[in-house]
């Protein structure tokens, strides 16, 4: 079962990134939206689904009581931070309550084993049909123009 971030851009093409290579991976997968969270039919849809793993991204949005309703309940629950270190404080303050950590960010993964030795590095991928190469031959070019702002 899949828990969406919640958040907009650039997360939400996150959210289809672990959805689409779940299904890729030939696996059953019921993806939830975080606003269903806070009502009775997500946890009938928990019990019916009867989900080998929960997991979630971010975690920031997720009432940390729903998460330990979810564990009563008997359902392993992971949540994926991909904010840290910026975002470290706010992380600390809701993600001990799940059964297992994963982070982008592996400089505070020893941080986090202090307290939940269930945490793992898990860098971010590539979504393959978002990101293509794209090889055509009879395009060619001797400019490149790149700009950045904040």
């Amino acid at each position: 079962m899949y828990i969406n971030s919640g958040h907009w851009w650039p997360h939400n093409n996150l959210d289809y990134g672990i959805i689409s290579g779940l299904i890729k991976l030939e696996q059953q997968v019921v993806a939830i939206d975080i606003s269903e969270t806070y009502n009775d039919y997500f946890y009938k849809v928990i019990k019916e689904f009867n989900p080998y793993f929960v997991f979630t991204l971010l975690g920031a949005n997720i009432n940390v009581n729903v998460v330990e309703k979810i564990k009563s309940m008997g359902y392993k629950i992971g949540v994926w931070i991909v904010d840290d270190p910026y975002d470290i404080k706010q992380s600390m303050r809701y993600a001990f309550h799940y059964d297992f950590i994963f982070n982008t960010e592996l400089n505070v993964i020893d941080y986090y084993k202090k307290n939940k030795p269930s945490s793992f590095y898990l860098p971010l991928g590539t979504n393959e049909n978002t990101f293509k190469k794209n090889f055509n031959i009879n395009y060619k070019s001797d400019y490149l123009c790149y700009r950045y702002w904040f």
